[in-house]
């Protein structure tokens, strides 16, 4: 959660957010190379990811300013 990899969110019930925020997240890097099991993990990698990430909770954030936009 701390790298937003793995956001929470709700959908249902006239509830459509995010359940819990992280303003500053850290690294997806921090995450990754903490691990063992992800040692052959390159850099570049590690970056494209992040980059996935970010885009992902971006869209995920729009999704749902859109969805209280359509219902306010």
């Amino acid at each position: 959660m701390e790298t937003r990899a793995f956001p929470l969110y709700e959908v249902g019930a006239g509830v459509y957010g995010i359940t819990v925020k992280t303003p500053q997240p850290r690294l997806l890097a921090d995450y990754i190379k903490s691990q063992q099991r992800f040692e052959k993990v390159s850099d570049q990698e590690i970056g494209e990811a992040q980059a996935l990430v970010d885009s992902t909770y971006k869209n995920l954030e729009s999704l749902i300013q859109n969805y209280l936009d359509a219902v306010a």
